[in-house]
C-alpha cells in the first residue's frame, strides 16, 4: 500500500512539466492581486456583504423553534455539509450591507460595543495571522439563547490566479447530552456558480473549502481547539483558535463564486454558538529569503496551520521536513532553481493544499530618495522622499537608515524614518546616505547625493553714527543672488524711503534699530540689523568772502566752527588752478590774501575742506569765497 508521501510525489512528478511553466506565470502574476472589495472586513463595515437572520416566532413561526431552520432540530433528518441553513433564506433577509447591532448578531469588530478581547476563550476579536492590512473582523451570532441563526454571503468574480484564506475562532457551549446535529454550529460554504455570462449556471459545492462544524466532543477536542478558560455560564464551552482554510480559486479564473458563512445555536433553545471570521485575499504562496550571494536560504509558508510536509519536485529527496512553517537549506549553489513543495493541513476538517516554488535568488532592493527642496535652505527643513524599490513583491522595504552628512549637528545626523525632516545650520554642501531594508533585510546599496544648503550672503554695520540734521543712507554688502530685501524698523520708529527697496534712506528723531530680510534666487532668507546711533554733528562753516587790509575785521579766510579734533586738508585755489594756500593745522590763522609774499587780486576764489568732529565722522566742504579789496 502506497504511503501518503509516496502519493503525492506520484502525483507531483506528473505536474513537473506544467508546474514549471506556472510557477514563472505565478511569480509575476502574484504580486498583483485584484481581491474583491472588503472581502476582509477592511472598510469597517459590511459592504457588498449580504446578511440574513433568523427571527422571532412571529414573523417565522412556521419555520421552526424561534425561527431556526427545520433541518437542524431533526435528528432524524441530520444536517449535512449542503447547507443546514437553507430555510434561514426563505426567513428574514436583510440585505447587502447591514450591521445588526441589535444583540450584537452580526457586527464587525472592533466595535465599542465589544471587548477586544473574547470574553471566554480570550483570544483576539481580530484575526493575529493575517499578513495583509486587515484590521477588521466579523462576529456572526451572540450569546443570547433563542434557538437562532444568522449568514453572511456575498458573490464576486475570480480575476486572476489567487487564493482565499478564512480564519474562524468559534465560541460555543457544550452541551452533554445534545446529539451532533442537536449543538451550536458553525457552517463555511464556496460555491461555484460557473464563467461569467453563464445563463444557467450549476451551483457547485467545494467539498474542501466547504466544512460543517457542530460543537466537538468535550472529553475529546480536536487540535486546535480547547476549554474556555472563562466560563461561568454553568454549561461547558468549547473554542477554537483562529483555525484556518484554504480556498484555491486558480482554476476559477472568470467564475462567479459565492462565499457563505453561518452560525447557529443549539437546537433545543438553550445553549448558544458565535464565531469571529476573517478573511485574507493573497498569491497564498512561499516566501523565498534567498539573498544574492548566499549558500542558504528559508523559505517560509503561510503561518498559522496545523501541519506542514516539505518536500521536492523532479529531483531531491522525497521527504524534507514536516511540522514547521519554515525550511532552512544550506550549502546552496548559487545555480539552483530546485523547486520545492509544502502540503499545508488547515485543519482536522478541511482538506490539504500544496503550494508549490522555485528557489531563486531574490532581488536586492534599491535606495532612492531626493529631497526637497535642492538646493535648501539654513535653517529650513529638507525633507528627504523616500522612492526605494523592492523588487520582489513579498519583500516590503521596512528599514531605512539615513545620515545626512551633517558633522556640525552629529548627534542628530541619523534617523530610521521612511521620510525624515533635517534642518541644517549652515551653508555647504552635504552628502546624504540612504541604505534600506526589507524584512528579511537582505543587503541594499547606499544611495550618496548631495544637498546644497544656502544662505544669502549679507553684512551690515553692528551699529553706525548718524547726524541728527539729515537721514542716514543704509548700506549693506550682499551676493549677487539677492532679488527682494523687507526693512523695516524696530516700534516703527523713523520713517524708510522704501521698505522694499536694496538701499532705503533711514530718518528718524532719535537713536534706533532697523532691521532687514533678505531672499535670494532659490527663495532662502536671512535677516541682519544695524544700530543707527543718532548725534549732533558740527557743521564745516567759512565765510563767504573776506577783506585781508590789516583792519582787525575779517583780515583773514579759514574755518568759523572749531568742533572739529582733525584737520584733513583746507586748501584755495585761483581762477587758473593754482593752489594759493593749504594747510592741515586746525590752529592755524588762515590764508591772509598773499601768495609767494604777494598781495592777490580781487577775485572769486575756490576752496576745498575736509575735517574730522568728535564724533570721529568726517565732513567734507568745497565752495567759493570772495577776496574783497
Amino acid at each position: 500500500m502506497e504511503t501518503f508521501l509516496q502519493k503525492k510525489r506520484k502525483i507531483k512528478l506528473g505536474k513537473c512539466v506544467f508546474l514549471l511553466g506556472l510557477l514563472f506565470f505565478s511569480f509575476q502574476s502574484f504580486a498583483q492581486i485584484y481581491c474583491p472589495s472588503n472581502i476582509g472586513f477592511e472598510n469597517g463595515d459590511l459592504t457588498n456583504w449580504e446578511t440574513l437572520i433568523s427571527s422571532d416566532i412571529t414573523t417565522c413561526g412556521s419555520v421552526g423553534n424561534s425561527g431556526t431552520a427545520p433541518a437542524t432540530s431533526n435528528c432524524s433528518n441530520p444536517p449535512s455539509s449542503s447547507n443546514p441553513f437553507n430555510s434561514l433564506v426563505a426567513c428574514v433577509s436583510l440585505g447587502m450591507n447591514t450591521q445588526i447591532a441589535t444583540f450584537k448578531r452580526v457586527m464587525v469588530v472592533p466595535n465599542p460595543k465589544v471587548p477586544n478581547i473574547d470574553p471566554y476563550s480570550g483570544l483576539p476579536v481580530v484575526c493575529p495571522y493575517m499578513t495583509g492590512v486587515n484590521n477588521f473582523s466579523v462576529k456572526l451570532g451572540d450569546t443570547l439563547v433563542l434557538d437562532s441563526a444568522e449568514t453572511l454571503r456575498t458573490q464576486f468574480v475570480v480575476t486572476v490566479p489567487m487564493a482565499l484564506t478564512y480564519r474562524y475562532a468559534a465560541v460555543m457551549q457544550n452541551p452533554s447530552l445534545h446529539d451532533n446535529c442537536q449543538q451550536p454550529r458553525l457552517e463555511f460554504n464556496i460555491y461555484d456558480l460557473g464563467p461569467v455570462g453563464n445563463l444557467y449556471p450549476n451551483k457547485i459545492k467545494d467539498t474542501c473549502a466547504s466544512i460543517f462544524i457542530p460543537t466537538p466532543d468535550a472529553a475529546n477536542l480536536p487540535s486546535g481547539w480547547f476549554a474556555a478558560p472563562n466560563n461561568t455560564t454553568g454549561s461547558a464551552i468549547s473554542c477554537s483558535s483562529w483555525l484556518p482554510v484554504t480556498i484555491n480559486l486558480v482554476h476559477l479564473v472568470n467564475h462567479l463564486v459565492e462565499l457563505e458563512f453561518s452560525t447557529g445555536d443549539c437546537s433545543q433553545g438553550g445553549h448558544f454558538g458565535y464565531a469571529y471570521i476573517d478573511l485574507e485575499c493573497s498569491s497564498f504562496n512561499i516566501v523565498n529569503h534567498y539573498c544574492p550571494g548566499d549558500n542558504f536560504a528559508t523559505m517560509f509558508a503561510p503561518k498559522g496551520f496545523l501541519n506542514y510536509i516539505w518536500d521536492t519536485l523532479g529531483t531531491g529527496p522525497p521527504f524534507i521536513a514536516q511540522g514547521q512553517d519554515s525550511l532552512f537549506l544550506s550549502n546552496i549553489d548559487v545555480h539552483d532553481t530546485m523547486i520545492y513543495d509544502v502540503t499545508i493541513f488547515p485543519s482536522s476538517s478541511a482538506c490539504s493544499v500544496d503550494i508549490y516554488d522555485t528557489l531563486r535568488p531574490v532581488p536586492k532592493p534599491t535606495s532612492i530618495f531626493v529631497s526637497s527642496p535642492n538646493p535648501a535652505c539654513v535653517g529650513y527643513p529638507v525633507l528627504m522622499i523616500d522612492k526605494s524599490e523592492s523588487h520582489y513583491a513579498p519583500e516590503k522595504i521596512d528599514k531605512w537608515k539615513w545620515h545626512f552628512g551633517d558633522t556640525i549637528s552629529h548627534w542628530l545626523d541619523s534617523s530610521i524614518l521612511q521620510n525624515p525632516t533635517h534642518i541644517y545650520s549652515k551653508t555647504g554642501t552635504y552628502y546624504v546616505h540612504l541604505k534600506v531594508g526589507t524584512s528579511f533585510q537582505c543587503p541594499a546599496n547606499e544611495l550618496i547625493l548631495p544637498v546644497d544648503v544656502e544662505q544669502p550672503n549679507i553684512h551690515l554695520l553692528d551699529s553706525v553714527q548718524a547726524c541728527s540734521s539729515g537721514g542716514f543712507h543704509v548700506s549693506f554688502y550682499a551676493d549677487s543672488n539677492i532679488i527682494a530685501a523687507h526693512w523695516f524698523t524696530k516700534n516703527d520708529i523713523g520713517s524708510l524711503s522704501c521698505s522694499n527697496c536694496l538701499d532705503p534712506v533711514y530718518s528718524t528723531p532719535k537713536s534706533n534699530y532697523v532691521y532687514v530680510f533678505f531672499t535670494d534666487k532659490n527663495g532662502c532668507t536671512n535677516t541682519d540689523s544695524i544700530y543707527i546711533d543718532l548725534v549732533h554733528c558740527p557743521e564745516l562753516v567759512v565765510p563767504s568772502a573776506f577783506s585781508p587790509n590789516a583792519d582787525g575785521n575779517n583780515d583773514n579766510f579759514f574755518l568759523i566752527d572749531k568742533d572739529f579734533v582733525t584737520l584733513n586738508t583746507f586748501e584755495v585755489y585761483n581762477r587758473w588752478g593754482e593752489m594759493v594756500y593749504t594747510t592741515n593745522d586746525l590752529k592755524a590763522k588762515g590764508w591772509d590774501g598773499t601768495f609767494n609774499g604777494k598781495p592777490q587780486p580781487q577775485d572769486v576764489y575756490v576752496f576745498h575742506v575736509v575735517a574730522t568732529d568728535k564724533n570721529g565722522m568726517t565732513k567734507t566742504k568745497k565752495g567759493n569765497v570772495t577776496l574783497v579789496r
